[in-house]
């Protein structure tokens, strides 16, 4: 999916720690837009009702009285932001993912681990947005509405893309691009495998290690040595 812009704060009781963060996800990972940062519990409490962000990068060792992030996330009590923790120490992992978060990185940050959490906090925000029921398609006659959960699978040809549908002896055609389609695809039900293929998890059987996929039907698409193991990462995933 096409990256889009994600709204996120700091908190960390280091300045240092900060101000290093924001530079890395400014030179590492430009769709992430920090709105604001703190370093305590308070102001880091205040700031999360402020700015509602859509992500929180968050030290778990506050060095505060009144707490530290985990007793902050719980207080602000917001389930549907997506949680980054980072700490120097292993102990709070299992508390962390109780919580919900969509990662947890050991201090010093590695670049590495830091994009492969942006990556994940991206597909929890998608995640967490009103899913749509249909694609439109427009016709001659005005626009078709057709229900997301009958699309098979979706292939680029030429300026057409072709939508496979389970209703559908063969299939309809679009004049949007595969790319444009994949923007309006929930992607917890829809994985780019190839750049000419989107397939539907509902209708996916197999995946075999010649590199193509097995659909519930029969067929067999072809998947792109690079999406492979993005792909089997999003079918474990819990729905």
């Amino acid at each position: 999916m096409k990256s889009t812009e994600i709204r996120a704060v700091i908190i960390d009781d280091e300045i240092a720690a900060r101000e290093l963060l924001t530079l890395h996800l400014q030179n590492h990972c430009p769709q992430v837009n920090i709105v604001g940062a703190e370093g305590n519990f308070r102001d880091g409490l205040a700031l999360l009702e402020a700015q509602k962000p859509d992500l929180v990068f968050l030290d778990i060792e506050l060095n505060d009285a009144s707490g530290g992030g985990i007793e902050l996330i719980e207080s602000y009590g917001r389930q549907d932001i997506a949680i980054i923790f980072f700490t120097g120490y292993d102990k709070y992992v299992e508390e962390s993912y109780r919580l919900h978060a969509v990662h947890y990185i050991k201090k010093p940050i590695s670049i590495v681990a830091l994009k492969e959490a942006v990556a994940r906090a991206e597909q929890y925000i998608a995640m967490q947005k009103p899913q749509p029921l249909f694609y439109k398609l427009s016709t001659l006659k005005g626009i078709e509405f057709i229900p997301l959960k009958d699309i098979i699978f979706l292939e680029a040809k030429g300026a057409v893309t072709y939508i496979h549908i389970i209703t559908a002896k063969n299939y309809k055609g679009s004049s949007e691009t595969l790319g444009e389609i994949e923007r309006q695809l929930p992607p917890k039900d829809f994985y780019r495998i190839h750049r000419s293929y989107i397939v539907n998890r509902k209708y996916v059987a197999e995946y075999r290690k010649e590199g193509f996929i097995v659909l519930l039907d029969g067929r067999m698409i072809n998947i792109a040595a690079g999406h492979v193991k993005g792909f089997i990462q999003w079918l474990g995933q819990e729905q």
